[in-house]
């Protein structure tokens, strides 16, 4: 399945950057494992007034990834 496409099942909308809920849910992953994807640098992350923000690519990235 395509980002666009899991994002639109979701009624999540397509932006830059995504909060650790939203990719929890676009994952259906728990909090340890998105710290652990983090942590390993599987998803990037920038800080933003302290809060990470997930990037746009790299969740495309791993969903296509996750697809083959």
């Amino acid at each position: 399945m395509q980002f666009e496409e899991v994002l639109a099942s979701l009624a999540i909308p397509d932006k830059p950057f995504y909060r650790p809920g939203e990719v929890r849910r676009i994952f259906g992953i728990t909090r340890l494992t998105l710290s652990k994807w983090l942590e390993n640098q599987i998803l990037q992350a920038i800080a933003i007034r302290g809060q990470h923000h997930i990037t746009r690519a790299s969740l495309k990235e791993l969903c296509e990834q996750g697809a083959n």
